[in-house]
């Protein structure tokens, strides 16, 4: 099969003016003509399908972040829109780094626990550090391009707050849901962050739920991030030393001196700016290859 192309000299591309290319192609001594598309419609075509998998991944994401249990205003609530005063300042660097650091594959299984004040900013941290997770997941232009169709990627995150996860615990006994799944949710999440833990009611049924859940991280070295308004000893009154110890072998901990930021009548979300980044050195993500033979990295886990 032999085949060339030509030049019309005198059809020219509506778009660009170029000459019409045709192809011509001889097999079995007949003699096939075909004009060929014209390179500014590929290049066209290939700018609208970038367009729509960019897109498609913003989608994506947002489904991510739904499924890792993030609100409306979570999802907003971002490092490059959290303005740190003086107080504040130990715990965001510490939470950001821990944020790099865990996509970087750095993580050892040690969390974070953040105290602090009614509106000193906790909630904010905790939701950013899992927004930037998410903001690295990888997700090929294969689940991009239409959202949806196929497996959602995962981002391993799972953030709950304490007293929504217990009240989820207590329904589920007169629902189909089923408590055991509400609770390997909690226990086996690549990292869990638990909200405003200590502001639940105190009392023997939820000390054994949070100590189910705590025991069996520290048990698998699985990260942890806890907020709460409660002090160490507080926390230990209300929890039970058992939860405590774990908590406080587990995580780091931080506390935000700052008093609340949160503005009289105004319910609105942060605003998310596209010219800032969450990081001034942004992680770099791991290089497979140079993992062990026959380890997963945490983003082949996340396609499984």
């Amino acid at each position: 099969m032999d085949s060339y192309t030509v030049e019309s000299e005198t059809e020219k591309c509506p778009d660009c003016g170029k000459p019409i290319v045709y192809e011509y192609t001889v097999h079995m001594d007949q003699e096939y003509t075909a004009s060929l598309e014209c390179p500014c419609v590929t290049e066209r075509r290939q700018k609208d399908r970038d367009e729509q998998i960019r897109r498609g991944r913003e989608v994506v994401r947002e489904m991510i972040r739904q499924e890792a249990g993030l609100s409306k205003r979570a999802v907003s609530q971002r490092f490059r829109n959290y303005r740190p005063d003086e107080g504040q300042k130990q715990a965001f660097e510490a939470v950001r780094q821990f944020a790099k650091g865990y996509i970087e594959q750095r993580n050892d299984g040690t969390g974070l626990l953040l105290i602090g004040g009614v509106g000193s900013g906790k909630t904010h941290l905790a939701a950013a550090l899992a927004n930037a997770i998410v903001d690295y997941v990888p997700i090929s232009d294969y689940d991009a391009e239409i959202p949806g169709f196929s497996r959602l990627p995962r981002s391993g995150v799972y953030f709950t707050g304490a007293v929504p996860l217990l009240e989820r615990i207590r329904a589920s006994y007169s629902n189909e849901e089923d408590e055991r799944e509400i609770l390997e949710q909690c226990k086996e999440a690549e990292l869990l962050i638990l909200d405003d833990l200590g502001a639940e009611k105190p009392s023997e049924w939820t000390r054994e739920r949070l100590f189910e859940i705590i025991d069996a991280r520290y048990n698998e070295c699985l990260p942890t991030v806890i907020t709460t308004n409660a002090d160490i000893r507080e926390l230990r009154q209300k929890l039970g030393d058992r939860v405590c110890d774990r908590i406080r072998s587990m995580c780091k901990t931080y506390t935000i001196t700052s008093k609340s930021h949160r503005k009289t009548a105004d319910n609105t979300q942060p605003e998310v700016t596209a010219d800032r980044e969450d990081f001034d050195d942004p992680p770099v993500l791991p290089v497979e290859e140079a993992l062990p033979a026959g380890q997963k990295s945490i983003y082949e886990r996340m396609r499984e």
